[in-house]
This record gives C-alpha cells, sequence and structure tokens, in this order.
C-alpha cells in the first residue's frame, strides 16, 4: 500500500546522504538529496529547526559551487531562518557568516 504522505522520519537519512555526497564533491547529488530531505521534513512542519539547517546548508552549497540557483535558495534560508527565529538580517548574518 502506498503512503499517502511522504514519512518525515527519512529526513535525517536524506540529509546524511547529502553531506556524504558534498564530502566526495558530489554536488548535484549533493543537493537533490537535501532537496528530498526538505520535501519529506516540510510534510510535518513547513519551519522548523531542521528546515533552517538545511536550507542554510543548500545554500551554502549551491554558493560554493556557483549554481545559478544560489540567489534564490539563499532567499529560501533567509525565509526560514526569519520565521523559525526572527531578528532580521542581523541575526541571520550571525548565524550564516558563510552567506553573507
Amino acid at each position: 500500500a502506498e503512503c499517502p504522505r511522504p514519512d518525515p522520519a527519512f529526513t535525517d537519512l536524506f540529509a546524511a546522504l547529502g553531506r556524504c555526497a558534498m564530502l566526495f564533491g558530489r554536488d548535484e547529488m549533493a543537493l537533490q538529496a537535501y532537496a528530498m530531505a526538505m520535501e519529506l521534513c516540510t510534510g510535518r512542519e513547513a519551519f522548523g529547526l531542521r528546515t533552517v539547517v538545511l536550507t542554510a546548508r543548500m545554500a551554502i552549497l549551491a554558493r560554493t559551487a556557483k549554481r545559478p540557483e544560489a540567489g534564490p535558495i539563499a532567499e529560501l534560508a533567509r525565509q526560514h531562518f526569519g520565521i523559525c527565529f526572527g531578528g532580521g538580517e542581523e541575526n541571520f548574518k550571525k548565524a550564516n557568516p558563510a552567506l553573507c
């Protein structure tokens, strides 16, 4: 039987796959794994600590790999950080110096 909603329990698995792929220089695979982790994670909650971490990792990876989607991913990271922690751009810069 198929599950009507993706199971967020697999978020950590895809996040770990993304981290491993990143360490081995497989940027495209890492971005795909992080994107899948985001999709699974947001099945339970749209914004949370996990989404903040995942979007920040994706943004850093996209930026260092000079991907065209780096800007939009960084904005998504700012959005998730702002909703979860507030404090505006100053707090985002303190928490994510690699993106600023």
